[in-house]
């Protein structure tokens, strides 16, 4: 396989459970409440509206407990969340700060855009955490031939082969350089909402990854979805040859394409867009299916004649693929979070939940609920 000689450990430290700020709506301090404003919406701009829109479902509260000034945060309408305003959380102030909004955000909440950094970091966490067990080393984000995985995993007895990789290409930090590595995994991770399908997209983006050497695993917190696409393109690859430059026949390839888009297209007209953030990041991520697989129509040089891949159902799946030939794994969330239930972690499991059914809405309120506690 050829990488940048910049492989950097993956290294995420949240705040330990005294720096998180606490919600007073469990205490017996919160019925002194007196608020001192009505309900606010959340507001939020993108960079390319106009002006700022609002967001649904969630409203803040400003008021006070005794002469401290406090924010109360709403979820439909619900008080969610309660905290002194002067508190502070600063693994959430130094993503708001390295990605500011638009429009100004109240103390100790999100903007969107960070409340979906945060499930990926959650993701990546977990990830780490699960192949720290195995004696395995994470990488973050490593350039590989063209692209780039979310992580790449190594066995720990591999370590030193990396840290001697780095030093002697340092000089040459932009040029990809051949390496081999035994056991080498890269990790796609989509850390969508449960109500959102992970599909043909996701698949091709990391069986790609295989390609390149070493294995892959695609891991989600969403939902994965079926893949009657893949097998029939799969079928029709038996008997049809390739382009003069080495990529799939581009007739078999626009074919392919055309299912899937008109797969998607009655996926979207079930979306319930009432419900919120995450109807809208699903039709999005829906819409952009087939124009993200035409992109990718020109990795298929080099491809087998087979797009193969795994379904991993169960614990044992998991576990078994690690060891097995099998270049591509497609995790099923219920099955991983057995699995790491089974090897004790059952911290981590629960923060996969969590980033599966927590709305966006609820992460904008309240970003610690995606620390690992």
């Amino acid at each position: 396989m050829k990488l940048i000689p910049n492989l950097i450990p993956f290294n995420l430290n949240y705040p330990t459970k005294k720096n998180i700020p606490q919600n007073l709506l469990n205490s017996e301090i919160s019925s002194q409440f007196i608020p001192t404003t009505k309900l606010i919406p959340f507001k939020e701009q993108y960079n390319n509206e106009i002006k700022p829109h609002i967001i649904r479902h969630i409203h803040y509260q400003f008021g006070v407990i005794g002469k401290r000034k406090v924010i109360q945060f709403f979820f439909r309408k619900t008080p969610y969340r309660m905290v002194y305003n002067n508190a502070s959380d600063k693994n959430a102030s130094n993503l708001m700060e390295a990605f500011p909004p638009n429009v100004s955000m109240p103390n100790l909440s999100v903007s969107s855009s960070i409340a979906r950094i945060l499930r990926e970091n959650a993701l990546k966490w977990i990830v780490e955490a699960f192949f720290s067990e195995l004696n395995y080393i994470s990488f973050d984000e490593p350039i590989l031939d063209g692209v780039n995985p979310d992580c790449f995993i190594i066995p720990s007895i591999q370590a030193n082969k990396i840290l001697d990789f780095n030093e002697k290409y340092k000089n040459n930090p932009n040029e990809l350089v051949e390496i081999e590595l035994k056991d080498a995994i890269f990790v796609e991770i989509k850390a969508y909402h449960k109500s959102c399908l992970v599909g043909e997209k996701e698949l091709l983006q990391a069986f790609n990854y295989a390609q390149k050497g070493g294995k892959a695993l695609l891991i989600t917190t969403g939902t994965i979805g079926t893949f009657e696409t893949v097998e029939s393109i799969n079928k029709s690859l038996i008997n049809t040859a390739r382009t003069e430059e080495g990529v799939y026949d581009l007739e078999l390839f626009q074919k392919f394409m055309g299912k899937i888009k008109s797969k998607y297209r009655g996926l979207i007209k079930k979306i319930d867009m009432r419900e919120g953030q995450d109807s809208f990041d699903t039709r999005g991520i829906y819409i952009s299916e087939s124009s993200k697989l035409k992109k990718m129509y020109k990795y298929t040089k080099g491809w087998p004649d087979k797009i193969e891949f795994k379904e991993l159902k169960t614990p044992n799946d998991i576990m078994e693929f690690l060891s097995s030939n099998v270049k591509l794994g497609i995790v099923h969330p219920d099955a991983f979070e057995s699995l790491l239930k089974n090897k004790g972690l059952t911290k981590v499991a629960a923060l996969l939940t969590r980033i599966s059914d927590l709305y966006l809405e609820e992460i904008i309120l309240n970003p610690t609920l995606l620390y690992p506690r």
